[in-house]
């Protein structure tokens, strides 16, 4: 069989309270997984929706080391597959260090294991980054 795949819902569900019965089954899940007990995977667009609502303001308003160390935690399981799982466990780390938005956090922690040294964009939060060089198109 192949690996199943996780929705954003199943992590927002295990931090949400809301609602019990979803809370407790994504954490039954979770513990099967960090337990060996069941593999899942996802993509990092799921991850990405994940940090964008959990720091909802109108929604979550988590703060920036909250969403990282939830997430953090549950994709380092052995068990949880996640292409680029480096780039994003260093993302999420950018992320909460920083006043980037997760995507852009992402950009850079790509181009830092690509060593790539520049980036083409209008948003002159690059500039603040002593290894990354901005230019404007």
């Amino acid at each position: 069989m192949k690996i199943p795949y996780i929705d954003t819902n199943i992590i927002i569900r295990y931090v949400d309270s809301t609602n019990l019965d979803m809370q407790e089954a994504s954490a039954r899940l979770f513990n099967k997984v960090q337990s060996g007990e069941v593999t899942i995977q996802t993509s990092s667009i799921v991850i990405a929706e994940t940090v964008w609502v959990l720091s909802s303001k109108n929604l979550y308003a988590l703060s920036r080391d909250q969403i990282r160390d939830t997430i953090a935690g549950i994709i380092r399981y052995p068990n949880f597959k996640l292409e680029n799982k480096n780039i994003i466990l260093d993302a999420l780390d950018i992320y909460a260090s920083s006043g980037v938005k997760f995507v852009d956090a992402l950009l850079i922690s790509a181009m830092r294991q690509g060593n790539v040294k520049a980036i083409y964009s209008h948003d002159h939060h690059f500039d603040n980054l002593s290894d990354i060089k901005r230019i404007e198109p």
